[in-house]
């Protein structure tokens, strides 16, 4: 019996999936959008899209305005905006990391099939139209298959 569960726990339909933008001068201009395409693995399946910001002790506030625009598969956006805690109210750096390099983590979509998430376009939103963010390393994507749920 042991063996059985070895081999259900490596099922290849449970892997994630993971996509990171790195920004080289890690800077962000508000106008500057990243995008993502998203791989899913069973299209019957409901996942949950997962965004991680890599950013460091240059970052200079506790919250970070965003906007996620999630493109069906009929090419029509949904846009929502976020407001993602980066760090708490005596300036500590939220999620994981040490030193100069943090990241944090955040749900964009669950659950959500594939075919409403073909592509996200992802927006800083923080200063005037045109300022730059500065201290923002690295943006990505994590696609988790959730379980099936019986009928």
């Amino acid at each position: 019996m042991p063996l059985l569960w070895v081999v259900l726990a490596c099922d290849p339909v449970r892997i994630p999936h993971s996509q990171v933008l790195d920004l080289p001068t890690s800077v962000w201009r508000r106008n500057t959008s990243l995008t993502f395409t998203p791989q899913y693995r069973d299209s019957a399946s409901h996942y949950e899209i997962r965004m991680t910001l890599g950013h460091d002790s240059r970052f200079a506030f506790r919250n970070l305005p965003m906007a996620v625009d999630l493109m069906d598969c009929d090419s029509v956006w949904h846009r929502q905006v976020l407001n993602v805690a980066i760090a708490d109210g005596l300036g500590n750096y939220r999620g994981a990391g040490f030193g100069a390099a943090h990241q944090v983590t955040f749900i964009v979509a669950s659950p959500v099939p594939p075919h409403q998430a073909c592509k996200l376009r992802v927006w800083q939103m923080a200063g005037e139209q045109g300022d730059s963010l500065v201290g923002i390393n690295n943006v990505g994507i994590v696609v988790t298959p959730l379980e099936k749920i019986e009928k």
